[in-house]
């Protein structure tokens, strides 16, 4: 009903994947056991469990730091002035390109299995967990020379130069890095949502710490995925699936127009869900891959609803009538709803 407030579609019943290490939370009394600079950041609960208090600073730069340890084996830090990823939404991005990757090939585990990181930043998170989980090898990009030397110490602290290469970029000039490696698999992108730190400051959900490179880019998302957009229509298959997070579901449209309007008709969205906070993704290839699934239409965010209406104006209407000599007692007739 127009008015109505729409309520948002997952595209699973709880928005976690269910490949996510965190779709049960982690029990932060155990956790500060084995990790007590948690300790600070903790209180107990009426229950017994501790509650983190996520307001305080550096609280969510320690959990990460100690899931990171203990669940993937990962040596990591970062300055408390970046932006610190939260490892469940980060896990969600990771596992949908696993999803995409099927659609490409038998498996998506092995090092031969090449991704892109566009603006990898301080944390060089995707790279990390990317390899942790599947032994993949990344190229990841940042136009932030200082943002890259942390990348480039949790990269050492890991022994993982031979699996991800870190390269400075000018973010006027490419997006895309050049020379590519031959046959990459995807890339990704979690760009900068806002288009001024002013419209950063105003908006109601946006509680978060980082730099200027990290939360602003002239026109903020959907013009810096347009630039990818228009990069992609260079070098095509070059990159199996190229793919963003979106920060607002209202960049969807502009941004699904541009790619019908660069004739790429392969795409496919999905809504990540973590608590109060939503993102999205968006993925399009120059390939057939995943084109004849059976169940493409549930890859697609938007349009969702109107499908649905589609299908309920289709009914099969059976009408009781009373029983007449020599007619049957029931008369079935098909009706089909004109919108």
């Amino acid at each position: 009903m127009r008015g109505e407030k729409r309520k948002r579609t997952p595209t699973r019943a709880d928005g976690i994947h269910p490949r996510n290490k965190y779709k049960v939370p982690p029990d932060f009394k155990e956790l500060s056991s084995s990790y007590p600079s948690l300790l600070p950041y903790l209180v107990p609960t009426a229950t017994g469990r501790m509650h983190m208090q996520w307001h305080l600073p550096d609280a969510l730069r320690e959990l990460t730091k100690a899931l990171l340890h203990r669940d993937f084996g990962l040596t990591w830090d970062m300055p408390s002035t970046n932006l610190c990823p939260t490892l469940t939404n980060r896990l969600n991005y990771i596992h949908w390109i696993e999803d995409l990757l099927l659609l490409s090939r038998r498996i998506y585990v092995g090092n031969d299995i090449i991704g892109i990181d566009v603006g990898t930043g301080a944390s060089c998170i995707y790279p990390l967990l990317g390899h942790a989980l599947n032994q993949w090898r990344f190229v990841a990009t940042d136009i932030d020379a200082a943002s890259l030397e942390c990348a480039r110490a949790n990269v050492a602290a890991n022994n993982l130069e031979q699996h991800i290469s870190l390269r400075l970029v000018d973010g006027a000039a490419c997006v895309l890095p050049t020379p590519l490696p031959p046959a990459v698999d995807f890339s990704m992108c979690n760009p900068p949502f806002f288009d001024s730190m002013d419209e950063a400051d105003t908006n109601p959900r946006a509680h978060c710490t980082g730099s200027l490179n990290e939360m602003t880019t002239p026109g903020g998302e959907v013009a810096f995925i347009e630039r990818l957009i228009d990069a992609s229509r260079v070098l095509q298959t070059q990159v199996r699936w190229y793919t963003s997070l979106i920060g607002r579901k209202s960049s969807l449209r502009p941004l699904l127009a541009a790619l019908r309007a660069a004739g790429i008709r392969n795409t496919r969205t999905t809504e990540f869900l973590q608590g109060r906070t939503t993102r999205w993704g968006l993925a399009w290839s120059f390939t057939n891959d995943g084109m004849d699934a059976a169940d493409l239409a549930a890859h697609k965010v938007l349009g969702k609803r109107k499908e649905r209406q589609r299908r309920d104006t289709m009914a099969f209407h059976v009408d009781r009538l009373a029983p007449m000599q020599g007619t049957p007692s029931v008369q079935a007739r098909c009706v089909q709803a004109v919108s």
